[in-house]
C-alpha cells in the first residue's frame, strides 16, 4: 500500500482499479495497479481477457503488456491464453497475426498435444515462418519434430538461395526444407534439382545416406546425423 501511496495512487482508486480483475482469487500485485494507471491499458479490455486465464500474474502482464500494433480483439487473446501457452509465445503468435482456432486442428490432424502444438507453431512464428499443418505433418515424418528452427539459419539459406537466383520460394518453404534436409548446402543441392517445396521432396531427397552415396562420401553415423542438423 505504501509503494501505491507513493506512486500517487490513492487508496480510494484501489476498490476501482481492482474491479477489473475481480475474477483473480487473492490478493493482486502492486504491478498490476501501476500498470492500470501508468501503462497504455484499458480496464474493460483487462477484464475480458483476464477470464481466460484468471490469476495475478497475468492480471499485471495484462496491465502493462504493449498492444501498438497487436490486434486488440480480447478474443483473440482469449483464445491463445486458452491454450496454455507461455505469454511470449501468445504474442508471438498475435504479431504474426495467426489464428488460435487453427492449434486444436493441427493437433487433431497430427495427433500431438494441443500445447505442444501451439508451441511449434509459435516457435516457427518466432523466425518468420508460418507451415501448414501439412508441413509439420512431412517433419513429423522425418522424425525432426523437436528441432527448433533456427531464425540466423534461415536468413542465411534466404540470402544464399538469392544469391543462386532462386528467388521465388517462400521462406517458411525454404526453414522446413533446412529442418528435414539438415544443411543450407543440402537445401541449395534440392533447389538446384528443381524441388522448391515441400510437397516435392521424397524420403529419398531426404535421406543424408543417399546424399551421401551421390557424392562419394563415407555415411554418418547414427548418432552423428542429428548432431549435424542445422550447422551448414
Amino acid at each position: 500500500m505504501s509503494e501505491l501511496w507513493l506512486a500517487g495512487i490513492h487508496p480510494r482508486e484501489l476498490p476501482v482499479l481492482a474491479a477489473a480483475a475481480e475474477i483473480v482469487r487473492g490478493p493482486l500485485p502492486t504491478e498490476y495497479f501501476l500498470g492500470v494507471v501508468y501503462g497504455n491499458t484499458d480496464l474493460a479490455w483487462i477484464a475480458s481477457v483476464l477470464h481466460h486465464r484468471p490469476d495475478a500474474d497475468t492480471a499485471a502482464w495484462l496491465a502493462w503488456v504493449d498492444r501498438s500494433g497487436r490486434s486488440t480483439d480480447p478474443r483473440e487473446w482469449g483464445e491463445w491464453l486458452d491454450l496454455g501457452l507461455p505469454k511470449h509465445d501468445v504474442l508471438t503468435a498475435l504479431d504474426a497475426g495467426i489464428s488460435a482456432t487453427t492449434v486444436p486442428l493441427a493437433a487433431a490432424a497430427l495427433k500431438r498435444p494441443v500445447r505442444a502444438t501451439g508451441a511449434a507453431i509459435a516457435a516457427w512464428a518466432s523466425v518468420g515462418c508460418e507451415p501448414t499443418t501439412a508441413h509439420f505433418q512431412v517433419i513429423a515424418r522425418h522424425g525432426v519434430e523437436y528441432t527448433k528452427p533456427s531464425g540466423p539459419a534461415i536468413d542465411a539459406l534466404v540470402a544464399a538461395a538469392n544469391r543462386a537466383g532462386v528467388r521465388s520460394v517462400d521462406r517458411t518453404e525454404l526453414g522446413v526444407l533446412l529442418i528435414i534436409l539438415g544443411t543450407r548446402v543440402a537445401v541449395l543441392r534440392a533447389l538446384s534439382d528443381g524441388i522448391t517445396t515441400v510437397a516435392e521432396l521424397t524420403d529419398r531427397d531426404a535421406d543424408p545416406r543417399a546424399t551421401e552415396r551421390r557424392e562419394g562420401t563415407p555415411p554418418h553415423r547414427p548418432d552423428t546425423i542429428r548432431r549435424d542438423r542445422n550447422t551448414a
